[in-house]
Order: structure tokens, then C-alpha cells, then sequence
């Protein structure tokens, strides 16, 4: 990549290009013609979704699911998000275990670049785990109408995530 280029690393983030050279489209409106030609400068003036109803549905299957099982508010809950992705509806007769994976999936999937991954991660305790694994890019080749998408190690590409147990002390004076 040439340095200065729109997407070269911008950690001052003066530009607004991606760092990645792709581009979210999640929760853009479609009736708006994207691109270049129509930047006039000034900002959108769509919303931004802070938190949606589907994060409320998937908090509560989490929370039902782990208070008493799968039972079948949780599979409610759930089959209410992928219903409307014309999704077919989980399994019948999960455990508490499998359920917890489904719902994980689910809210990975689901809130996908909605910056609500990390925070769960941390709250499952499983930061550790998935966050400390090598990082890896995309090469992406083209052969006329043919794309090939390829998984590659990120030079340097090593997480690092720390987690740090923090005890209280008290301090007692000594008479």
C-alpha cells in the first residue's frame, strides 16, 4: 500500500477511509446512493442505533437460558431475531450448554460491528481465550468473473489481551 493513500494506516483517523478497504453497510439506508460522487462534505443524517430490540430479546434468552434452561421463552426470543431472516428456528431439546453456544452465535451474528462483541466476550470470560489467537487478513484474487477469497496471517498479527485481576488491599495500622 502507498503511504498517503486514502486507506494507508490513519490512526489519527484524519481521513475517514477504512483501514481494511472494506466498508460497513449495516444499518445504512439503501434509498441513499453510496459513494464518492455524492460526499457533499456534511454529515448523515441517519440515526445511530444505540441499542435495538433484537439486543433486548438476545439479553433475555441469555438471561432466561442461564436462570432455568431453554425453555420455550428462550426459543421465543430467539426464533422471533431469525424469523425475521426467514431463518429456520433452533433445534428443539437443546441443553443449557448447547443453548448458551446458539445464543453466543446468535448475538455474534446478530450485533455484528455494533462494538457489543468485546464487552461480551469479557462478560463470558472467554476474553482470554479469543482474544489472545493469532490475527489473520484476507487476500482476495480475481481471475476474470472469478474471486478467491484467502485467509492469511496478519504480519505481526499477534492478539494480545491481558487480563488483569485487581485485589484490594486494606491497610491496617498497627497500635
Amino acid at each position: 500500500m502507498r503511504n498517503n493513500a486514502a486507506n494507508a494506516i490513519d490512526l489519527a483517523d484524519k481521513n475517514d477511509a477504512t483501514q481494511t478497504g472494506y466498508y460497513m453497510r449495516k444499518r445504512l439506508n439503501d434509498k441513499i446512493v453510496l459513494g464518492a460522487a455524492n460526499w457533499d462534505g456534511g454529515t448523515s443524517t441517519q440515526n445511530y442505533n444505540i441499542f435495538r430490540y433484537a439486543e433486548v430479546l438476545l439479553n433475555y434468552a441469555e438471561a432466561q437460558n442461564e436462570a432455568v434452561g431453554p425453555d420455550e421463552s428462550v426459543y421465543n426470543a430467539i426464533g422471533r431475531i431469525r424469523s425475521r431472516s426467514n431463518l429456520t428456528n433452533l433445534p428443539t431439546g437443546l441443553s443449557q450448554a448447547d443453548m448458551r453456544t446458539a445464543i453466543r452465535r446468535e448475538r455474534r451474528i446478530e450485533l455484528a460491528l455494533e462494538d457489543k462483541r468485546y464487552w461480551d466476550l469479557i462478560r463470558w470470560r472467554i476474553a482470554e481465550i479469543n482474544l489472545n489467537r493469532p490475527l489473520h487478513g484476507m487476500k482476495i484474487t480475481t481471475n476474470g468473473s472469478n474471486v478467491t477469497y484467502t485467509v492469511v496471517p496478519a504480519v505481526g498479527g499477534i492478539g494480545s489481551f491481558l487480563h488483569l485481576k485487581i485485589t484490594c488491599f486494606q491497610s491496617h495500622k498497627m497500635l
